[in-house]
């Protein structure tokens, strides 16, 4: 790349996109901020920033926004949505058009995809799931990233594009972890799922450094990559480590499964009403049900040297120190 490339970073005004920012100018280059007409870039604040407008519907201004970048960081996604067609007009469709709006506008530029865990499947009891198995998504949005994963593969004319998956991601920032660690202060967090299952888990200023990683490496070529901490923790561990955070030890309850049903229908029934989808409907069921979410970081480790700088115990403190200082706590 040349000196001090412009990096474009989709999604900056989202909560990982702050952390990819930062990211991009710790690694020597410029970032630029790519973001949705209206959006609110104010968490962008205090850096002379270029910020472009542009919406994944519209490949003409994705075009126009991706224009003189050496690379793109591809973050500008839906997480919650009121219909499986709703991801995938998003997750898979818009990758696709960022895609050919990247390589229209730029043709040599490096696209990295910020996919999910969920696009691969759950872990079987003990084994992390690895780059090589077989994807199996078991839910709508799962199967919408794994979509875009595929749309990425057939779209590229140029082959110049690396796939990241990353598991549960927290840090400054985050909005559904967050009740988690309000749960915890006041004492009682709720769990479900099987008994001894285990999670992956990543602060999200390791997600945006390995990202950089991944789009500056040669060996990361048309390859996909888990980035995650080498540790993995039960919901009851999460939990224990946030109430740490937030200085109290939380009570955790098993949750029964038909409980957790009856709670994931209502969410399903209120979805259409509610202006942002609920955290928890019929659609997540197959995900708090399977054995864990567990993933394998030897590939991004061998290929890039990714290692993660922020354990979980210091992460979630210092994520609760940002939550109180912006009155989310």
């Amino acid at each position: 790349m040349e000196t001090s490339p412009r990096i474009g970073v989709t999604g900056a005004a989202g909560f990982i996109g702050g952390h990819a920012i930062e990211a991009v100018f710790r690694a020597g280059m410029r970032p630029v901020a790519i973001v949705r007409p209206g959006s609110d870039p104010s968490r962008l604040g205090g850096r002379n920033l270029e910020i472009r407008e542009a919406d994944l519907l519209d490949a003409a201004a994705l075009t126009r926004a991706f224009d003189g970048l050496a690379g793109v960081i591809h973050l500008a996604a839906l997480t919650r949505a009121k219909s499986e067609s709703e991801f995938l007009a998003a997750n898979a469709d818009g990758v696709a058009r960022a895609v050919a709006a990247l390589e229209a506008a730029s043709p040599r530029a490096r696209f990295v995809y910020v996919s999910s865990l969920a696009a691969a499947g759950p872990s079987s009891a003990g084994q992390p799931v690895a780059e090589s198995d077989v994807a199996r998504p078991v839910t709508p949005y799962g199967r919408s990233k794994l979509a875009g994963e595929s749309s990425l593969r057939s779209s590229s004319q140029t082959g110049q594009w690396t796939i990241v998956r990353p598991p549960i991601v927290y840090g400054p920032g985050e909005r559904d972890l967050l009740e988690m660690f309000r749960m915890a202060r006041r004492g009682v967090v709720p769990v479900t799922g099987p008994r001894g299952a285990r999670y992956s888990i990543i602060h999200a200023e390791d997600l945006a450094r390995g990202a950089v990683m991944a789009l500056v490496s040669q060996k990361s070529l048309g390859k996909t990559y888990f980035l995650a901490e080498p540790s993995d923790y039960t919901w009851e561990e999460i939990a224990r480590v946030i109430g740490s955070a937030v200085g109290r030890q939380p009570w955790c309850p098993r949750i029964p499964t038909p409980i957790a049903w009856g709670v994931a229908a209502l969410g399903s029934i209120a979805k259409p009403f509610m202006a942002r989808p609920p955290l928890v409907t019929l659609d997540k069921i197959p995900e708090i049900v399977a054995a864990g979410w567990t993933c394998s970081v030897e590939q991004a480790r061998r290929d890039l040297g990714f290692e993660t700088q922020i354990q979980f115990a210091a992460g979630a403190q210092a994520t609760a120190d940002w939550y109180r200082s912006k009155a989310w706590l």
